[in-house]
């Protein structure tokens, strides 16, 4: 039967956190605490343990001179000028938000906090300790105000010094009834800081794969027992905290190595046995799923304990941690660092040195063979200068001759080289050592392609922290200046100074780190960059400006340019075409523009005169052409007209003939209807009964000769 939910008193919160903090701190001091403080001994090149007397006892320092040296490509990638990351914008109008949040987060991250030397504690704990980790925190820091008042008055004087902040510092009477009082007002400023978490201090649950699934996370570190009263523990509580008389006590390998290297450890008597409030207590700020409230559902809680006792126990939005590992293994949290990957070949390369050195040294003081009693052993074991040895007989003293070294040892250290070379990236041609590489006659292009071929793993490396580690710092810096930036800042940006309130801003999780392809070398970026400002020339004076390319996407190449030449102040040498005083430039431009000049006038004068007189003489030809056309026309219409009036006659005369030929067809007519009438003796109708007089004597003459 499943236990019934509950909430959970102090307790079992704390009997379940400091669960949670044994088992994790059993994790954290096993294998990995060694393996760490191995890594920080063959860094610092301390002896293996294994030395014999009276032999070379060199120490080989590859694990140190690999790490130096990817450390400056690292620094160079993320401080050589410019933002270390962009946040993106969502909308077209989300821009100038965007690089306003951009350009300030970086100035918290560089100015307000030690940027260089966060990163670089940062990257050298990942390289050597497997992990880095950082804190995101915000801390109230006191800021003082001081001020001068003269000639106030007693009723002014009393209600100024009358808040809790003001101290008085100094007061006057002036003898007039005024008073000159100098005051301190006692502000605090809230201020996010950023710090590195020495690996040793950092728990995290032994199944977590990443931060974000990690089901138990905390923060060590000693408080002194002043600290804690301060912050409220009470005195029986504090009277029951874990004593510890000397510092050692709880002092973890890795912190033994570190402190051994210069002797800083304190072995002696520490001094919370004679001073009780500087006693030193360890203080766990914890990270824990948990469902206190009794809901059912397991909520992020940040927990802060002091041995048994609870100091705060509430609801938290998200851990404030950021890790970085050089080397991922897949479904664990721990990387590999440098040190797993080349300490065999330090310890190699120190066995074959120490051999190649004594060789050396029975070479240079050899040992000798002598006959007992023939030679003064006295002067012979004395190495002065032209001295003498004192022999019986000849022949007393006989060198003993010491076997060469083989060439194969040399080679051996050679290979190892290159076995360094292939697991880390660094060999003697990525740093420029080897003279065969860089030869005169060896060509550019050859030797970039071999120093490319070689960054490629510390590229990698880059990249690995670009996108988890320094993503999620300036992603807490971001959410950190939202919740917690109450009052409003005053930066630097595009050279001037503006005003921000960041708990305005939009939660924002799209963001890109600003590490490209090439920024391990500057100066074949400078090139692709030149190249780009050589085509836009091309692209301009071929009359593409407003259509392939703008004033804004040539500020941004010179901008890019500039920063890879390692100016971060680039309004110092361009002007951002957005900025107001750009754009009142172009108004005045375009104003200027628009104005005529006396050259420009003389030649519109000039342009409009030969204007007229080409319109006057294109005209004239116009008239003479419409003249010469009217002509035409008038002969076209005159030659019409007589075809007309030829058609006329033509019509006419037809129109007779028709007319002749009908009046011969009806006079035909009336002729035959006459005679047939005449020889019929009876009314014919043929025509209309007109017959000519001749027709009419010629029928009488026919019918009286009948």
């Amino acid at each position: 039967m499943a236990n019934k939910i509950t909430p959970m008193d102090d307790d079992a919160v704390s009997t379940y956190v400091n669960q949670w903090i044994n088992d994790s701190l059993d994790f954290n001091t096993s294998e990995l605490s060694e393996q760490r403080a191995n890594s920080l001994k063959y860094y610092f090149g301390e002896p293996f343990g294994n030395e014999q007397p009276g032999k070379s006892q060199i120490v080989s320092r590859d694990v140190q001179e690999t790490v130096d040296w990817i450390m400056p490509s690292l620094m160079k990638v993320f401080h050589s000028g410019g933002d270390v990351v962009k946040f993106n914008p969502q909308t077209a109008e989300d821009v100038p938000a965007a690089e306003q949040e951009t350009q300030y987060v970086n100035y918290l991250f560089n100015r307000r906090n030690e940027g260089f030397k966060i990163m670089y504690d940062w990257f050298q704990d990942a390289l050597i300790m497997k992990t880095g980790i950082t804190k995101v925190y915000v801390e109230d820091v006191p800021s003082p105000k001081f001020d001068r008042f003269d000639g106030l008055t007693e009723d002014q004087m009393t209600e100024i010094i009358s808040d809790p902040k003001v101290e008085v510092l100094a007061q006057t009477d002036n003898g007039d009834g005024t008073y000159h009082i100098k005051i301190r007002t006692d502000n605090t400023k809230r201020a996010i800081k950023v710090c590195v978490i020495p690996p040793e201090n950092f728990l995290i649950d032994r199944g977590a794969t990443c931060m974000e699934d990690a089901q138990f996370t905390c923060h060590r570190q000693q408080q002194t027992i002043s600290w804690l009263r301060a912050a409220g523990v009470p005195e029986d509580e504090l009277e029951g905290m874990p004593y510890d008389e000397f510092n050692y006590a709880d002092s973890t390998p890795e912190r033994l190595v570190r402190e051994n290297f210069d002797q800083t450890g304190e072995m002696g008597f520490a001094s919370g046995v004679s001073a009780e409030a500087n006693r030193k207590v360890w203080v766990s700020e914890c990270y824990v799923n948990l469902d206190v409230d009794g809901d059912g559902f397991a909520e992020l809680r940040r927990i802060v304990v002091a041995g048994n006792y609870i100091m705060s126990n509430e609801e938290w939005d998200s851990r404030p941690f950021a890790d970085i590992t050089p080397a991922r293994i897949a479904h664990k949290f721990f990387g590999m660092s440098i040190y797993d990957k080349i300490h065999d070949i330090q310890e190699i390369r120190s066995v074959l040195m120490r051999n190649i050195m004594d060789n050396i040294y029975r070479t240079n003081t050899g040992r000798f063979a002598v006959i007992d009693g023939q030679v003064n052993l006295e002067d012979l074991m004395s190495n002065e200068q032209s001295g003498i040895v004192r022999m019986k007989s000849v022949g007393a003293v006989q060198p003993l001759p010491t076997p060469g070294l083989s060439g194969d040892v040399y080679n051996m250290l050679d290979r190892l080289e290159a076995d360094r070379g292939k697991r880390t990236g660094v060999s003697d041609r990525s740093r420029g050592l080897d003279e065969n590489t860089l030869h005169s006659n060896q060509a550019a292009t050859s030797v970039n392609q071999m120093m490319t071929a070689a960054e490629q793993q510390i590229d990698l490396i880059a990249r690995m922290f670009a996108e988890t580690g320094v993503k999620k710092l300036f992603q807490l810096l971001h959410e950190h200046s939202v919740k917690y930036q109450d009052q409003e800042e005053v930066f630097e940006l595009r050279g001037e100074y503006v005003a921000v309130n960041p708990a305005n801003w939009r939660d924002r999780t799209d963001m890109s780190v600003t590490v490209g392809v090439g920024c391990m070398n500057k100066d074949q970026q400078l090139l692709h960059l030149q190249r780009l400002f050589e085509m836009t020339q091309s692209v301009i004076s071929g009359g593409g400006m407003g259509i392939l390319t703008s004033e804004k996407n040539i500020y941004n190449l010179l901008k890019e340019m500039t920063e890879n030449a390692g100016y971060k102040d680039v309004s110092r040498y361009w002007r951002d075409p957005d900025s107001p005083e750009a754009k009142q430039a172009a108004q005045e431009r375009q104003k200027e523009q628009a104005k005529p000049k006396p050259d420009e006038i003389k030649a519109q004068a000039q342009m409009a005169t030969a204007q007229a007189g080409a319109q006057k003489n294109q005209a004239e030809a116009q008239m003479a052409q419409v003249d010469a056309q009217v002509k035409l026309a008038k002969i076209e219409l005159d030659k019409q007209l007589a075809t007309i009036q030829l058609r006329q006659i033509a019509l006419q005369e037809q129109e007779l003939e028709l007319e002749r030929d009908k009046f011969m067809w009806e006079r035909a007519k009336n002729e035959a209807e006459f005679t047939l009438e005449a020889e019929q003796q009876r009314a014919v109708s043929l025509g209309d009964g007109k017959v000519p007089e001749t027709v009419k004597r010629n029928a009488k003459k026919a019918s009286t000769k009948v």
